[in-house]
């Protein structure tokens, strides 16, 4: 029955097929992401490059997300959003299979800015179609099980990537990984127009104008904090299991176990942001990831890695959830179209990201792997929270949250 229900729904409402689009795409990509992630940083050092090089290699993935957030955000509501879905999500399938190629510092940031860009575009197109699906709380829905499918893709990504690099070699694992994305070509989606028309009403104004607005700036900070401890621990971890004698097999079912607590957490995301308030949630999760992370080089026991795990997953989870409710909110009062809501929710991580790596790697060149994720952790945590208290709109509020005054930002 539960099932059968299910299956009449996806028949019969549009809207719930094209969440099941949008959550399918969506784990398939983040499988491939995550896999390539995993293993990344060990294929680096295995070619011999120095920790401090490692992060700066790695970041250029970051840089070119960002530069395809809002380009994307833009093309989300336009009639070929599906076609430039689908060829994205085609040019990054071919850049997963030539990692195995590029072995140079240059080879390897071209491919890894593909890699950037592709996925870049490719998720922020599919974010913006489940912007549209529904209001209120059945909006905070669609957002849970949404992100539960981002968290799903993290888990298995981490698993395969992991486990096939013990067994077969990081050659082999970058190719199997590459068919994930083409998988995804069959579920993009588009933004209906209805919700576009909508969309585009109101007064037309720059979209640097809405990054002046005191909850824009929140969901920005927000989002950069939770990716810098994200891809800081993701980058340090497998390069630390492997320090202590442990193979990727660890890495992977440790960052598995991270993002399968982020899968399970996430559908309840409107209860507890009910509970807590995005704002409350939001601390209480940067709190938790930053003991998580604080505390994984105090250990060598693979269960208690696996424990802290569970407790970074959590952390995660309610901070990103309170950000993605934050941003659906922006959209749905008309601060932002739903394009830019996506671009702008994915553009603060992206900053996080190009910057993590970085100071990940020059840090744990200087201070030792252990001491770099332990400061990142305390340092990023505070910078967020921080961010999370002073973004409150106040009793008077703000021009440039202001409902009544603020200026769309118009589709193109």
């Amino acid at each position: 029955m539960p099932l059968r229900g299910l299956l009449s729904a996806l028949r019969s409402d549009p809207q719930a097929r094209s969440l099941a689009r949008a959550c399918a795409a969506v784990f398939l990509l983040n499988a491939a992401d995550a896999g390539v992630s995993t293993v990344a940083p060990a294929f680096l050092s295995a070619l011999g490059y120095p920790l401090a090089s490692i992060g700066l290699l790695l970041s250029i993935y970051a840089v070119a997300s960002l530069v395809s957030r809002l380009p994307a955000g833009i093309l989300a509501d336009g009639r070929r959003a599906r076609l430039w879905f689908s060829v994205s999500c085609v040019v990054l399938a071919i850049s997963l299979t030539l990692y195995p190629v590029a072995t140079e510092s240059w080879s390897f940031w071209a491919v890894r800015g593909v890699h950037g860009l592709s996925y870049g575009t490719a998720t922020t197109l599919n974010l913006a179609v489940v912007l549209t699906l529904g209001s209120g709380q059945g909006r905070a829905r669609a957002m849970g099980l949404y992100a539960a499918a981002m968290a799903a893709g993290y888990t298995l990504g981490n698993l395969l990537g992991g486990a096939l690099a013990d067994l077969t070699g990081y050659g082999a694992t970058f190719v199997a990984i590459g068919v994930f994305p083409l998988l995804a070509t069959f579920f993009g989606s588009t933004i209906a127009a209805p919700a576009a028309a909508k969309a585009s009403t109101g007064v037309r104004t720059h979209w640097l104008r809405v990054l002046r607005g005191r909850e824009v700036r929140g969901v920005l900070l927000l989002a950069i904090s939770i990716n810098l401890i994200h891809t800081a621990w993701g980058t340090l971890f497998p390069l630390y299991a492997i320090s202590i004698g442990a193979g990727l097999s660890l890495a992977g079912g440790v960052r598995a176990t991270h993002a399968f607590t982020n899968t399970i957490t996430r559908p309840f995301g409107e209860g507890l942001v009910r509970r807590f308030g995005a704002s409350g949630m939001a601390i209480l999760g940067l709190l938790l990831y930053a003991v998580g992370v604080f505390s994984l080089p105090l250990t060598t026991i693979p269960i208690v890695l696996l424990a802290l795990a569970v407790v970074i997953g959590a952390g995660r989870a309610s901070a990103y959830l309170a950000n993605i409710v934050t941003t659906s909110e922006l959209a749905e009062r008309g601060i932002v179209n739903r394009g830019v809501a996506s671009a702008l929710m994915t553009l603060g991580g992206d900053l996080g990201s190009i910057l993590a790596p970085i100071v990940a790697g020059a840090a744990a060149g200087r201070f030792g792997i252990g001491p770099a994720m332990q400061g990142m952790a305390v340092s990023i945590t505070a910078l967020g929270i921080l961010g999370v208290v002073t973004s409150r709109p106040s009793s008077a509020p703000d021009p440039a949250d202001s409902s009544a005054e603020l200026a769309r930002v118009a589709p193109r």
